[in-house]
């Protein structure tokens, strides 16, 4: 068994595949397994996985397409080795990156996951603005476990994924519904076992050239308001309340004194404080008070009311239009008809309908 197998899906990537190949070739640790999946190219990325003729590099071809997501999980379940590294098939790694990372693992237990910083190759095609962007949200000191959970629910997702190193024992099936978000929830939920660490210099050399055909960048406003739904929704699967305390400390307060079961309410609570996260809190209202036995625990331990729980079902509706009833004395559904339409608002999003022919 090697010491590392190192995951690399491929889809018609003829165009970078020999240098990404050759960049693994050239690393200074040997005891490697190059998987290539690939996931039944158009192109002649086949063929020339087939002209290297190391025994390190084992390809796989996909009878059909599985799709980005559905072909990193066939990857990650042929790797065999102790740790597994993440490879795309058009970024390369530096010539010491595996035995870098393979000495920090091998020095530090506690520690389940290893990221880097990143260098990038660019061309004309490359925005120098979304290089800036980029360059900052990764090459910056992540702090500790805490912080960094903090830094994924505050902002956003800034562990690079093609810079990972995990120990197999961590590695999940990724959901195929999450498209633009799938590393993050993978972050996330490793935090949630373990420590990360992120080595503050560039192991991998990020493909930052024609973006717009980087499946990452599928993605549309309403992809990621469904995917965070989601992604925050592994937040309530913490039950370390010592760690709740220090991740969220200075936002949870207000809501009185956090238990462990009681997790995914405060989560709940802090995502509808913040109007820019508010309808994700509702969406998580709605799913974690399904279970009735759950929100007679919250009221009673909360001083928590069946009127509180609805006034934060109903969230920050401050459009200028109709009410027609209330609950407790909370407008609930509101109307507003301009220029033949009826504009209706449902969790903090305005659709419009036609309105209806007197």
């Amino acid at each position: 068994m090697p010491k590392v197998s190192i995951a690399c899906r491929c889809y018609n990537h003829s165009h970078t595949l020999k240098n990404t190949i050759t960049s693994v070739l050239n690393q200074t640790f040997s005891d490697w397994e190059l998987i290539i999946v690939d996931d039944n190219s158009t192109d002649n990325s086949v063929d020339i996985i087939r002209s290297f003729s190391d025994s390190r590099i084992k390809l796989y071809v996909n009878d059909r397409n599985l799709g980005v997501v559905g072909n990193l999980n066939r990857c990650i379940s042929l790797c065999t080795g102790e740790y597994i590294a993440i490879l795309d098939a058009d970024d390369m790694f530096a010539p010491d990156k595996l035995q870098v990372q393979v000495d920090f693992l091998d020095s530090n237990p506690e520690y389940g996951a290893v990221f880097s910083y990143v260098s990038f190759l660019t061309d004309e095609t490359t925005n120098p603005k979304e290089l800036e962007y980029v360059e900052k949200l990764i090459n910056t000191p992540s702090g500790n476990r805490a912080e960094m959970l903090r830094k994924f629910f505050l902002r956003e997702n800034f562990l690079a994924f093609p810079t990972e190193m995990f120990r197999r024992e961590f590695a999940i099936k990724f959901p195929e519904n999450l498209i633009a978000m799938g590393d993050c929830n993978f972050h996330i939920q490793t935090l949630m076992k373990t420590n990360i660490k992120v080595i503050e210099q560039p192991l991998t050399i990020y493909n930052m050239q024609n973006m717009d055909k980087h499946v990452s960048t599928w993605t549309s406003f309403y992809v990621h308001k469904i995917e965070g739904v989601y992604v925050y929704s592994s937040f309530c699967k913490m039950t370390d309340l010592a760690l709740f305390c220090d991740v969220f400390s200075g936002l949870y307060e207000g809501f009185g004194i956090p238990t462990s079961r009681a997790i995914p309410y405060f989560i709940a609570r802090i995502l509808l404080d913040d109007p820019d996260r508010e309808l994700f809190g509702l969406c998580l209202f709605s799913k974690i008070f399904n279970n009735d036995t759950y929100l007679q625990y919250i009221m009673k331990n909360f001083d928590f009311t069946y009127a509180d729980f609805l006034r934060l079902r109903r969230g920050r509706d401050k459009a200028p239009v109709i009410e027609y009833k209330r609950l407790f004395g909370i407008p609930f559904i509101k109307v507003k008809y301009a220029k033949g339409c009826t504009k209706k608002y449902f969790l903090g999003i305005q659709y419009s309908v036609s309105k209806p022919k007197q």
